[in-house]
């Protein structure tokens, strides 16, 4: 059975994945901020939002 979803429950959904990445981003950047110095920190959230953006570009374009 495939599930269907209008175009206001996909954004619904884009909508929390977006809050659920951020506010795993702020609590990571906040746990690594006594161990690393703050270019660092930016450096690997950078790194790993290019991984992300570059996977879903990936996957869009399929």
């Amino acid at each position: 059975m495939f599930l269907t979803f209008s175009a206001s429950m996909k954004a619904g959904f884009w909508m929390l994945g977006a809050v659920f990445s951020f506010s795993l981003m702020a609590i990571s950047g906040r746990e690594l901020g006594g161990e690393l110095n703050s270019f660092e920190i930016m450096l690997w959230r950078s790194l790993a939002g290019i991984v992300i953006v570059l996977a879903l570009h990936g996957n869009l374009i399929r």
